[in-house]
């Protein structure tokens, strides 16, 4: 696979191999025959050098597995908290890693390398106490972004991960 958007993730696997467990690119055809469509390529390149494992990579640890193979678990506790919420995203989401009272997903329509959003239970019952301007983003109610591109998110998430590994 030649990876095009996560380029500083592919240059520090060697530092990471402690926290990230890649995927076969069969685990991740199989991921989309499931889900019945294409990831962005920035997610498939995520989930073929991380996918078996990147609970210690995004999350620092705790709670569940954060895999390929949770991906089912983690829709059901998005669907839950928008549910519980009564909001509905208006285009079609993929949620990708939960912590309980959130998560955070992509929307299919924003192509190959596409922003990263976070659905949080305390901006949707706190809102501007919790994060003042929020009613001005324009998202719907408890959504805030995280990057505005998803290799934005990783590079950022690496550069860390390996600055604390030299240390």
């Amino acid at each position: 696979m030649e990876v095009i958007y996560l380029k500083e993730l592919e240059r520090n696997l060697n530092y990471l191999k402690g926290i990230i467990h890649p995927s076969t690119e069969v685990q991740v055809n199989d991921l989309e025959l499931t889900i019945k469509k294409k990831l962005p390529k920035a997610l498939r390149e995520f989930f073929i050098m991380s996918g078996n494992d990147y609970d210690m990579f995004l999350r620092g640890g705790g709670g569940g597995p954060q895999s390929i193979h949770s991906l089912d678990e983690i829709k059901k506790v998005s669907e839950k908290l928008l549910l519980e919420c009564n909001v509905k995203l208006k285009d079609d989401y993929f949620s990708f890693l939960e912590y309980g009272d959130q998560f955070l997903f992509f929307y299919f329509k924003d192509g190959d390398n596409p922003p990263v959003y976070r659905f949080e239970l305390e901006l949707f019952h706190c809102g501007e106490e919790y994060m003042p301007g929020s009613d001005q983003w324009g998202y719907p109610k408890g959504v805030s972004k995280v990057a505005n591109r998803f290799s934005e998110m990783i590079d950022g998430i690496v550069e860390a991960e390996v600055k604390q590994t030299k240390q």
